[in-house]
């Protein structure tokens, strides 16, 4: 699954029997490839994000493919404001910012600490140990 989050242009996205415009600021969740996107003048970030965290939180995607969250909402214009600060910060970040869950994780979380430090402490890369790793968001601006 993917998150869109529309930085210019305009496009239309086609999916699940719905029709998604969506313009600067605005968001939207797709499934898989779209059956029809058509864009002028695009800028976007496309976020991928593994189907069972989105529908832990969200229910059933079916249900929210291809709907528009308007840059005019909180909660597209805060995701669009966290992302584009992450952009802009991100190779600062340690290790110890990037956010794991599950056992699977667990190594690499005490690797980050060997790495960084304790958790808390400070993200100036001058003050790092060692190399921290850089994944924060898979998403590029275009």
């Amino acid at each position: 699954m993917f998150v869109v989050l529309k930085r210019a242009g305009r496009s239309v996205i086609q999916q699940n029997g719905r029709e998604a415009v969506t313009q600067s600021g605005d968001l939207v969740v797709v499934d898989r490839q779209p059956l029809v996107e058509m864009t002028e003048t695009d800028g976007r970030w496309i976020l991928d994000v593994p189907r069972e965290r989105l529908e832990r939180v969200l229910g059933l995607a079916r249900l929210y493919t291809a709907l528009t969250v308007g840059a005019d909402l909180a909660s597209a214009s805060l995701a669009t404001t966290f992302f584009t600060e992450l952009m802009t910060v991100r190779d600062r970040l340690g290790a110890n910012a990037v956010a794991h869950d599950g056992n699977r994780h667990r190594s690499d979380r005490r690797r980050a600490r060997r790495a960084d430090g304790p958790e808390g402490a400070p993200i100036d890369p001058r003050q790092r140990r060692g190399s921290a790793r850089q994944g924060v968001c898979r998403g590029q601006p275009e």
